[in-house]
């Protein structure tokens, strides 16, 4: 996808003609561009037309980042497909400005144990990393995938209570603020 904004693709081989795509919150509109293969009339300076879009697909790409935090926006599209009209209006709402992870902490837990860190950011690409005095050889961290990873303390390695202060944030979205986990761990 070109952008963080909405799409019309209808199938293969058609020919979509796009007259108008617009984008609004509240009924405000969102400056926006439109790009498409192909534009019914005069071509706006809000519209593009781009050769390295396929014919069935029209592409609205907000000028700024949409809001998050369940804004909800409305899409309106209207034009051809195969020379029939089409008109087609839908609304999305944007995703909380939080990232969610479980356990959200704070956390517990004893030498030789383990904790799954499940973790999701808004824009679908998080980071973390983690703070704590105890050493690397201390911890292991095995990355499950790109939303979990298992933190292991080693059965041996503590003697008193030390913390662990994992971080996620959002690698795309800075406006998302990090979601810290706290992890206490005791002998």
């Amino acid at each position: 996808m070109r952008g963080d904004g909405p799409r019309i693709t209808t199938r293969s081989g058609d020919t979509l003609v796009t007259s108008s795509f617009t984008l609004t919150q509240n009924g405000n509109p969102v400056s926006s561009q439109v790009l498409a293969a192909q534009f019914n009339g005069t071509i706006t300076t809000n519209e593009q037309i781009d050769s390295g879009i396929t014919a069935n697909n029209a592409f609205l790409i907000p000028l700024a980042p949409l809001q998050l935090g369940g804004v909800t926006y409305t899409a309106s599209f209207s034009g051809t497909v195969n020379g029939a009209s089409v008109s087609k209006t839908w609304s999305f709402t944007t995703p909380p400005n939080v990232i969610n992870a479980t356990p959200a902490g704070p956390v517990t837990m004893k030498n030789g144990q383990s904790l799954a860190i499940s973790f999701h950011a808004p824009s679908g690409l998080a980071s973390w990393g983690y703070s704590t005095t105890l050493t690397t050889d201390d911890i292991q961290v095995v990355y499950l995938s790109s939303s979990e990873i298992m933190l292991t303390v080693e059965s041996t390695s503590i003697t008193g209570p030390n913390t662990i202060n994992f971080t996620i944030s959002d690698q795309k979205l800075t406006g998302v603020p990090p979601q810290t986990i706290q992890i206490t761990v005791t002998p």
